[in-house]
């Protein structure tokens, strides 16, 4: 693994053990919550391909939001970082004339720990990817009610930005069998885990 998947983040921050278990050993979990945010994900960008009424390139659209003074939204951005070995591709990108909101959708009304890393993330890739000067905020969204349930100012020495740096560290160190991954200190994230008939690092119980 030369680039780490922004989603691995959360995941990474949720178990490390679940980095090996799918980036290495190939498995996914096949829960009820995992089909039924595949199907949420594509029901949304149906509906934004639906209402689009333009196209065209983000650089561009950047350019446009300031000179028209008007809010352009976009879905589905791909973003790649090689200066800090990250890739993914972001929910929605709200372009507002005076800033930017990198919007992250996720099936709750709770934005816990593993979703504002991964938000940060994108951030951090979204900027190394445009060359822009406007404040960037990292959002969660509850994808089910629309509504942003967390929103903060994007800075790049930030906890959580620095966070998502040793995060990838580590990740790439598991990866690379540099790492040995230990199952969280909280059980109740292995009994509601995808991966726990198939997990050989869960706890005893």
């Amino acid at each position: 693994m030369k680039l780490v998947p922004i989603s691995a983040l959360g995941t990474h921050n949720y178990c490390a053990c679940q980095i090996i278990l799918r980036y290495i050993r190939k498995m996914h979990p096949g829960t009820d919550k995992v089909y039924d945010g595949i199907t949420a994900h594509r029901l949304l960008d149906t509906e934004f391909i639906k209402s689009a009424d333009i196209e065209d390139t983000v650089d561009n659209i950047i350019t446009r939001a300031k000179k028209e003074n008007t809010i352009f939204c976009t879905r589905e951005i791909k973003v790649r970082s090689k200066q800090h070995r990250l890739i993914g591709r972001i929910d929605e990108v709200e372009l507002h004339p005076e800033k930017v909101i990198i919007i992250d959708d996720k099936p709750n009304a709770r934005a816990y720990m593993s979703s504002k890393l991964q938000v940060t993330g994108y951030c951090i890739a979204f900027k190394d990817n445009y060359s822009i000067k406007k404040d960037i905020y990292a959002a969660v969204r509850d994808r089910d009610t629309g509504v942003i349930i967390w929103m903060e100012k994007f800075e790049s020495n930030s906890p959580l930005a620095k966070t998502v740096k040793t995060s990838v560290e580590s990740i790439l160190a598991l990866v690379a069998g540099k790492m040995r991954p230990e199952p969280p200190i909280d059980t109740g994230r292995c009994n509601s885990c995808g991966y726990f008939d198939r997990c050989t690092y869960k706890h005893d119980f």
